[in-house]
């Protein structure tokens, strides 16, 4: 697991027909970690990006299970992180059920209000799970109406 101390990462997968597709973000504070993975003993099924200069902390998911281990607020924290993950990966993939494009951008600007200045557009709509065209028009769209 990694600590996001400075810079900007991405999880991404490339589909069958070769798009590479943007499945979440990590700014500083965040934490580089496969839940799902570490479950089932298996590698991730994502990519890990540096988007920018970054430093980031890592340990071994088994040490820091040992450190964790009898210590009661290491433990809120792990859980606090745990739980973090599970909303965003649950809003993200509700996104996509729930909410057209445009409405999933606006919700990509309130979650991460700062980071759409440092991402390149292509990440940003790959995340949207739309194309940079259509990522321009929404932006355009959006300006009109402030």
């Amino acid at each position: 697991m990694g600590l996001v101390v400075n810079g900007v990462f991405r999880s991404y997968y490339i589909d069958k027909t070769g798009n590479d597709i943007t499945k979440y973000f990590y700014e500083e504070g965040g934490v580089l970690f496969s839940y799902l993975a570490h479950l089932c003993k298996n590698e991730s099924m994502y990519y890990i990006q540096a988007l920018e200069d970054s430093e980031i902390f890592v340990a071994k998911i088994s040490d820091f299970e040992k450190i964790v281990e009898g210590n009661y607020q290491l433990l809120l924290f792990y859980k606090k992180m745990i739980d973090n993950v599970l909303v965003i990966k649950e809003e993200h993939a509700s996104s996509f059920k729930l909410l057209d494009s445009t409405e999933r951008y606006k919700q990509f600007i309130n979650s991460y209000p700062e980071l759409e200045k440092r991402l390149k557009q292509c990440h940003i709509a790959s995340y949207l799970g739309i194309t940079p065209v259509s990522l321009s028009r929404i932006r355009k769209k959006s300006n009109i109406n402030k």
